[in-house]
């Protein structure tokens, strides 16, 4: 536009350099002017609806990405826990195997106390063995009994020795 002006001024003779050029103003023809004003809105509304986009994507597809890490994360977390667990109970069945091909009967006696210690739960007992009499020990059973005072009473009794023979 500026060197449009510039070619005219130098046509006319005027001596001058036309250095800036500003428009104050342009209007269209008053017959184009609503077509003109549609295509002004039109424009208008596509940088509106380019700028909308851009800031739904925005905010949409970070927090949609962030909830796929996290939920493949959870997944890759709870596969490596699956596989610890995995792991270690197999490591632990080989090491209960390995006892028992050792020695069959300590491991079902030992066995057989952990599950009695389990099902006890918090009741107290004794156990003993039953060759402690058979080889002459001398057995005494101490009862705790509390009274209706809970006072504890106790009472010894004295178990005599076995007197049966084993059989065979």
């Amino acid at each position: 536009m500026r060197a449009m002006v510039q070619q005219e001024a130098d046509a006319l003779g005027l001596g001058v350099e036309i250095v800036t050029f500003t428009i104050g103003g342009m209007h269209p023809p008053v017959t184009v002017a609503s077509d003109y004003e549609d295509v002004v809105s039109a424009e208008i509304s596509k940088a509106t609806n380019v700028v909308n986009v851009q800031a739904y994507h925005d905010e949409v597809v970070p927090s949609t990405e962030a909830a796929v890490l996290k939920r493949a994360n959870g997944a890759r977390a709870e596969g490596a826990s699956t596989l610890s667990r995995a792991a270690g109970e197999a490591w632990s069945f080989r090491t209960l195997q390995s006892q028992h091909r050792a020695e069959p009967r300590d491991y079902l006696f030992r066995r057989r106390l952990v599950t009695m210690e389990n099902s006890l739960g918090t009741r107290h007992f004794t156990v003993v063995d039953s060759r402690f009499q058979r080889d002459g020990g001398e057995l005494w059973l101490v009862p705790q009994i509390r009274s209706a005072g809970s006072e504890l009473l106790s009472e010894c009794w004295r178990l005599p020795p076995s007197r049966s023979t084993p059989r065979r």
